[in-house]
């Protein structure tokens, strides 16, 4: 069997992916162990808010009590898949806090080791998991390091309230602009690609005059705006590139920003509620404006009710569907 080094780091960076693997390989070859590396990069709460989409095989969410959890990440993932499968007999770690910061989330992965018979290492250290001190001082650090994230959570998230509403927000990518540089700060410095915020003039002018998406694209494509291959991308994307607020030249706010994600989310029904300059801010990453505010209400309404209809169907397929596979089964099992 071999050891599993776990390194991870999370939003406060209080040692390097590079530093902890280099001490696990390290003791691991002292003792003449053999090893598997399992790794897991910490992000930040701004980072996981422009980025979140980076890792599709990692759950989605907006919750960052569960941005800790450790079955959203894919390295300790990995780790407690060898572990069942008999592949992994020992754990090294920088601390125990890698694990996770969680008092039940430590509980729980110590239980897990402790039924599969693991040694857990932290540095050269090896932990007694059945030792009563133990507990109790794993009890004591737990609480610690939970609370001392939680003081990070509340910093982050006041860092990305104060981005958010001072309209700096960006995005990996945007379309119509791309990223040419950084600046001091390390943001990105964007510039306009005139031939896509074309694209997004045309869109918004079509809609406005009532045309469908799909009779949009096919004039895109028809009169050259697109290439084949962006006529297919475009085909996936473009209701969702028409819904960004920032080709008004402005973007929410942090306020604004929940508001927006709720009427996406059905949660909030009243779109005109969010029309009200306290919820928007200028944006500084895309300026330019391609559509006036009234006029992105409008086609986004109407989006939003297409939205609400489609999926209003599916609602009521989904149903039929189920009925119709039940009774089948009744008549199978109770034959007349």
């Amino acid at each position: 069997m071999k050891t599993g080094v776990y390194c991870r780091t999370s939003g406060d960076l209080d040692s390097s992916i590079e530093q902890q693997q280099i001490a696990g390989i390290a003791f691991c070859k002292a003792n003449n162990w053999d090893f598997e590396i399992y790794k897991d990069e910490g992000v930040s709460g701004y980072r996981k808010y422009v980025d979140k989409n980076k890792k599709p095989e990692v759950k989605k969410t907006d919750d960052d009590d569960d941005l800790d959890d450790p079955l959203n990440r894919e390295g300790f993932s990995d780790l407690l898949h060898d572990i069942k499968q008999k592949k992994i007999d020992k754990v090294w770690v920088w601390e125990q806090s890698r694990l996770s910061r969680r008092n039940r989330d430590t509980e729980n992965i110590l239980y897990m080791f402790q039924k599969h018979n693991i040694e857990l290492w932290e540095k050269d250290k090896k932990i007694d998991l059945d030792d009563p001190q133990t507990k109790l001082l794993r009890g004591v650090i737990g609480a610690f390091s939970e609370f001392e994230r939680s003081l990070t959570v509340g910093r982050t998230t006041r860092g990305l309230k104060h981005i958010i509403d001072n309209g700096e927000r960006s995005y990996q990518a945007f379309y119509g602009y791309e990223s040419v540089s950084k600046n001091k700060e390390g943001k990105a410095i964007w510039q306009i690609v005139e031939s896509q915020l074309n694209v997004v003039k045309f869109t918004y002018q079509e809609l406005l005059k009532g045309s469908s998406y799909k009779k949009i694209l096919y004039s895109l494509y028809d009169n050259r705006f697109v290439s084949l291959e962006e006529y297919k991308s475009l085909q996936r994307r473009l209701i969702q590139i028409i819904r960004h607020f920032e080709y008004t030249g402005y973007t929410w706010n942090y306020e604004g920003s929940k508001i927006y994600q709720g009427i996406l989310k059905g949660k909030i029904t009243d779109i005109l509620f969010l029309n009200n300059p306290k919820y928007y801010v200028p944006c500084l990453a895309y300026p330019e404006q391609i559509v006036s505010i009234k006029d992105w209400f409008f086609i986004f309404e109407k989006s939003i009710i297409r939205k609400r209809v489609i999926d209003a169907r599916k609602e009521s397929h989904l149903k039929t569907a189920s009925t119709g596979m039940s009774t089948g089964i009744i008549e199978l099992l109770c034959p007349r």
